[in-house]
């Protein structure tokens, strides 16, 4: 009878070991899911993003009508086009990004606009943890570094010291939702960068992602660039040397690091996904940079103190660890841990020597704190994983040391590799979100951090106001219907704007600014008058500032027509309220309509000969305890295409860049004894040439204008007499072209003139040659990664058949 030594039950720390190697990629998944679940719940979860409401709070408002408009786009093949709701026209999405508005104006086929549109804003914050997940993957990072990753991102989520810039969720709230899907897009591409450069595959995938995060937001693809740069330079200064997996383990055990691809090989890699991403989006990137000197200089400046910036409060901790990792990263000789702190260092230094001019250093935040917690994540990672293997060799050893009597199995598996990393893993991920989350932030402050706090002086983590991100995301998705009377006061405005519409005509529309106007949800909330009417009444103010060159000359005559203008571009003349002057301006501009709710503001329009008040609107209460009704005034003397009296005057300097244009014009525009002679940036050769100062011009015979036809994409109008020049106040831009006359030209303060050649004159928005080429390359970008990736799957398959046989 032979004897069998009985086998010992199998104690707790086995099976957590073996749960651990068996269901790592379950456990990496639930991290991942529990982050996500984090970003949604703190947005309201399916409740919010589901529910069918009017989506509001910040730029978000006005935000929620551009689908609307890009869906007309795209009945007729197009992208971008002319939009007429907004500052006497602008061409919508030639100055700005079209990837998330694309997502809704699709889905809003299957789902509702509402529901579709809050998932757009949700989008790029739901996407960053894993994308932040599949970086560690393209670097080959083992557990728990790639769940680490997925945890940081919550931080960068739910960073506080700043609400606008892009990037974390405040920003979102705000209107910066297509920044935080670029900045997500971006990762995920650095992540393909990672592994393509070493593999030399996904080329085609990562050149689709580069193509997306440009589509979707152009400043975080100056992060891609800086990024696969450093990658490309590991690889072309020392090939070779830089450990995948991060925590130098094949150098301490004796092993030689994998093949890498040769310099040729990685640089053809690199310039292969750069000439197929930008060339994909070659139809925008092309006619942006063409028509730069047609967008409008807002004049914004720097923050003074850049350094500040880095330094908040709250994230000292984070940058404290970051200097760890510096040394550890280099001492380790780690591929991912010397990228992640050099793109720290360099993002926070594009930040303090960014130069004055159309990026604002704040805008160029987001990346500084996305790889500052990166790189912490990866620092305390590494610096875990050691202790947790010098843990596990400390153990190995004592058992090594024993007599073989005294030696029990399961003493050598007391902190194991795949136990200690993993229980590591879901430690630090249960404590990042739980700091991440400002409810606990307060808390953790005051009860656990106090002493440290002391020391510092400060707190290493932010006090934040309890549930604030949940309660803009509350605010902005419960949506207009949730403000109560105010929602009732907006609809009344809505309608008597339809009525008005219906029964004197379409046109456009300036309305009085006031702060409180924030009651309606957000203060741009009566941008929404061309979508509420149909596009018969346009909002003379809109979003999108840079987008029109006429913006400048809208916020001068808010600064006249309200009590309190906002004043949002710097650097203008502004002036107190005028009404009369302001009413000028807004004849000028081919204003029609003059929506105004102040007592004062209202008797002064009463007293203006060219005004007549056609509608007005119930009387609204107001939370001081008074009543306000909205009147409608229209201004007779409003024309849309007018004879001019005199030549213009060309100023061909004004034509350089969009600032000299801007220097001219303002002081022609706010002086109206100059109007008699326009300024142009070219004209025909009979026009007299000279500078801005120039007071008056030739004049010209008579001519009259009639039959004058809008339409959402051009006008047309009849005149009686050829060569005399005429102004369309349409905001000018280099895609209007012209049939029956010469032209057309741009004069100030932004506005075009033709010079009939025919009795029918027609304008209508087009194509130029940046748009053409643009195109064509972008076709042909399309074409090529459709070849190579059929390429790429056909050698797949020979050489599967070649290993089967």
């Amino acid at each position: 009878m032979s004897s069998r030594r009985k086998r010992r039950p199998a104690n707790w720390f086995t099976v957590l070991e073996t749960s651990a190697a068996q269901w790592s990629v379950a456990v990496s998944t639930i991290i991942v899911m529990v982050v996500i679940g984090i970003v949604l719940w703190q947005l309201g979860g399916s409740a919010a993003l589901l529910s069918n409401t009017t989506t509001t709070g910040g730029d978000t408002a006005a935000h929620y009508l551009m689908p609307q408009v890009l869906s007309h786009f795209l009945q007729s093949g197009h992208l971008t086009g002319w939009y007429s709701g907004w500052y006497d026209g602008l061409p919508l999405y030639s100055f700005y990004f079209v990837l998330p508005d694309l997502f809704v104006a699709v889905a809003s086929h299957v789902i509702p606009y509402n529901v579709a549109f809050k998932l757009a804003t949700a989008m790029g914050s739901i996407l960053l943890p894993l994308a932040c997940y599949g970086l560690a993957k393209g670097f080959k990072l083992r557990r728990p570094f790639p769940e680490l990753f997925a945890a940081a991102s919550l931080l960068v989520l739910f960073e506080q010291s700043y609400t606008i810039d892009g990037g974390n969720l405040y920003s979102t709230m705000a209107g910066e939702y297509s920044y935080s899907l670029s900045l997500a897009l971006v990762v995920g591409f650095l992540g393909l960068a990672a592994s393509g450069l070493r593999s030399g595959r996904r080329y085609v995938a990562a050149s689709i992602l580069l193509a997306a995060a440009l589509a979707a937001h152009a400043l975080p693809i100056f992060t891609a660039m800086l990024g696969l740069g450093l990658l490309v330079l590991f690889d072309l200064v020392n090939p070779g040397h830089l450990d995948d997996d991060g925590l130098g383990l094949l150098r301490r055990r004796g092993m030689k690091p994998r093949s890498r691809r040769t310099r040729a090989s990685v640089v053809r890699w690199a310039a292969s996904v750069c000439a197929l991403g930008f060339s994909a989006m070659a139809w925008w990137l092309l006619p942006f940079v063409a028509n730069q000197r047609y967008a409008n200089p807002m004049g914004y400046v720097n923050a003074a103190d850049p350094g500040s910036l880095l330094w908040p409060g709250g994230d000292r901790w984070a940058v404290w660890l970051v200097g760890v990792g510096v040394v550890v990263a280099f001492s380790l000789r780690s591929r991912v841990g010397i990228f992640l702190v050099v793109m720290t260092i360099e993002s926070g230094a594009a930040v303090v020597l960014d130069p004055q001019g159309s990026i604002y250093n704040t805008r160029l935040l987001p990346p500084y704190f996305l790889f500052l917690y990166l790189s912490a994540a990866w620092t305390f990672g590494v610096l875990g994983v050691n202790v947790a293997t010098g843990i596990r060799q400390w153990r190995m050893a004592r058992f090594a040391a024993r007599p073989l009597e005294r030696r029990r199995p399961r003493d050598r598996r007391v902190a194991p590799g795949a136990l200690s990393v993993g229980l590591l893993g879901s430690a630090l991920a249960a404590t990042v979100v739980l700091g991440a989350l400002p409810q606990s932030q307060n808390f953790i402050n005051q009860r656990i951090l106090g002493p440290i706090n002391s020391v510092f002086g400060t707190h290493l983590l932010d006090d934040a106001p309890i549930d604030s991100v949940g309660g803009w995301a509350a605010y902005n998705y419960s949506g207009m219907e949730a403000r109560g009377e105010s929602w009732v006061e907006f609809q009344g405005i809505m309608a008597a704007a339809r009525h008005v519409g219906a029964t004197t005509g379409c046109g456009r529309m300036f309305w009085e600014y006031e702060s409180n106007q924030s009651r309606f949800g957000s203060t741009m909330a009566l941008m929404l008058l061309p979508k509420a009417t149909n596009g018969c009444i346009d909002s003379q103010e809109g979003l999108l500032f840079e987008s029109s060159a006429t913006t400048p000359y809208h916020f001068l005559n808010q600064s006249e027509l309200s009590v309190a203008g906002s004043r949002a571009q710097v650097g203008l003349p502004y002036r107190n309220t005028d009404v009369a002057d302001g009413i000028t301006h807004l004849a000028l501009l081919g204003v029609r309509y003059y929506l105004v709710s102040d007592p004062s503001l209202v008797a002064a329009a009463r007293h203006d000969h060219r005004l007549v008040d056609v509608a007005r609107t119930a009387a609204y209460p107001q939370s001081d305890g008074t009543s306000l009704t909205w009147h409608i005034f229209e201004i007779r003397t409003t024309t849309l295409v007018e004879p001019l009296t005199h030549l213009p005057v060309v100023v061909p300097q004004m034509n350089a860049s969009a600032p000299q244009w801007l220097q001219a014009s303002v002081p022609w525009y706010v002086d109206p004894s100059r109007w008699g002679t326009f300024l142009a940036a070219n004209g025909p050769a009979s026009w007299p040439r000279g500078t801005a100062a120039t007071d008056r011009s030739p004049g010209v015979p008579a001519t009259s204008i009639s039959k004058v036809v809008v339409s959402s994409s051009g006008i047309s109008f009849s005149a009686t007499r050829l060569g005399t020049p005429v102004l369309v106040k349409v905001s000018y831009f280099p895609n209007w072209h012209v049939a029956g006359a010469l032209g057309p030209y741009r004069v100030t303060p932004n506005l075009m003139v033709v010079v009939p050649t025919a009795h029918r004159v027609t304008l209508t928005y087009g194509a130029t040659t940046a748009n053409t080429v643009g195109s064509v390359i972008t076709v042909g970008s399309l074409l090529t990664m459709v070849l190579v990736g059929m390429g790429t799957r056909r050698r797949a398959a020979l050489r599967r058949l070649v290993q089967r046989r």
